[in-house]
């Protein structure tokens, strides 16, 4: 996750909202509210934003993990038929070919679970956000009914 949604994240769900609620209760603002509601549904649209890019990275690494796995079992039949057409040399060059393979297929296993766990965190902060929009937004209507019954 980049950073500065992380970092938005966390300010908006713990400082940032005692900052926010302090600023709304000394002002005792609808509008100030309501802005703050206006910065969590931003910074939902970022956290989504960036959800839906770790959720592409890690289906390419997925993909990109099967093309390779799908090559080795290739390459693997194509080594077996060189040696049967007494072809060292074609055989050799399809096992080097593994062997280069097979070395990525970890790499690729490695980005694929960092992927996920970004997108586990992203999904989270995505929930946290939600359940703190709709804390404010009920703030707000107790907020709203309070000034009209003053009224």
């Amino acid at each position: 996750m980049a950073e500065n949604i992380r970092a938005r994240v966390k300010r908006i769900i713990a400082g940032g909202i005692a900052d926010i609620v302090d600023t709304v209760e000394t002002a005792k603002s609808e509008s100030v509210m309501r802005e703050a509601i206006r910065e969590i549904d931003r910074a939902i649209d970022d956290a989504r934003a960036e959800l839906a890019r770790v959720t592409n990275r890690r289906l390419q690494a997925r993909r990109h993990i099967d093309m390779t796995r799908a090559k080795l079992a290739d390459l693997a039949d194509e080594a077996r038929t060189a040696l049967g057409d007494k072809r060292e040399d074609l055989a050799e060059a399809a096992i080097t070919r593994q062997v280069d393979l097979e070395a990525q297929v970890p790499v690729l296993e490695s980005a694929m679970r960092d992927a996920e766990s970004e997108q586990a965190e992203l999904e989270r902060s995505v929930a946290a956000l939600l359940g703190r929009k709709h804390e404010m937004e009920t703030e707000l209507a107790a907020f709203v009914a309070t000034c009209r019954s003053a009224e």
